[in-house]
């Protein structure tokens, strides 16, 4: 395991400050969304009015704790870009040549920033993976995991194939029959992904925490 590795992998929703990486080309920050308990007019003050005006726009605690936190690691190093979406969902910036990425999980907050295009996810290990494996985890693939860590493989496996989705930006993309892994190496997981008519290889980086998986996919 890298070094990057061993840091995120002590790395637990009960920190209170971002952690920071780098996975190739693709920039990182991830935040616990413990951290903003209680602290939304802290984390507040220094978003833009429109911003704000996004922030007020959610209803539910929730959704204003993910936008929040994701206004907040965005604006480490873009405080005055603010992040639009295509029709599909997909964040991107309008007049810097910079590609983003955005997840969530119950716990975290992920944000990326890279010069080429990538799709990134963080997902915490959840055993309810397995009762739903069938939906977007191949015969192929199953047969490369060991019974004993079932719910990290399908976990990484699952993460690995989200980013590749916000990768792609393809609706008719087929989580199980047009994203297969078709093995690992170190720490990147090698896909072939079909999308948009067309065959190629798609690399995932994958970076194991104390709970959850972040995965980083780009095209080779």
């Amino acid at each position: 395991m890298s070094n990057q590795n061993l840091l995120a992998a002590k790395f637990t929703m009960t920190q209170t400050e971002p952690l920071f990486g780098k996975t190739g080309k693709i920039d990182w920050r991830l935040l616990p969304l413990l951290s903003l308990e209680n602290r939304h007019p802290f984390f507040l003050d220094p978003l833009t009015a429109e911003e704000k005006e996004g922030y007020t726009g959610h209803l539910h605690v929730k959704r204003k704790t993910e936008y929040l936190a994701i206004r907040t690691l965005k604006n480490l190093d873009f405080n005055t870009t603010p992040i639009a979406y295509l029709p599909s969902g997909k964040p991107y910036f309008e007049h810097i040549e910079v590609k983003i990425g955005i997840s969530h999980s119950k716990n975290f907050a992920l944000w990326a920033f890279a010069p080429i295009p990538f799709g990134c996810d963080v997902e915490e290990i959840d055993e309810r993976l397995i009762r739903v494996a069938e939906r977007f985890c191949s015969a192929q693939e199953r047969l490369t995991f060991s019974e004993n860590d079932l719910t990290l493989s399908l976990t990484i496996l699952w993460a690995c194939k989200e980013a590749i989705y916000k990768l792609c930006d393809d609706p008719g993309i087929h989580w199980k029959t047009d994203m297969v892994c078709m093995g690992e190496k170190k720490d990147q997981w090698v896909f072939s992904v079909r999308t948009f008519g067309i065959i190629k290889s798609v690399m995932c980086a994958v970076i194991p925490m104390e709970n959850a998986i972040l995965a980083f996919a780009y095209d080779v």
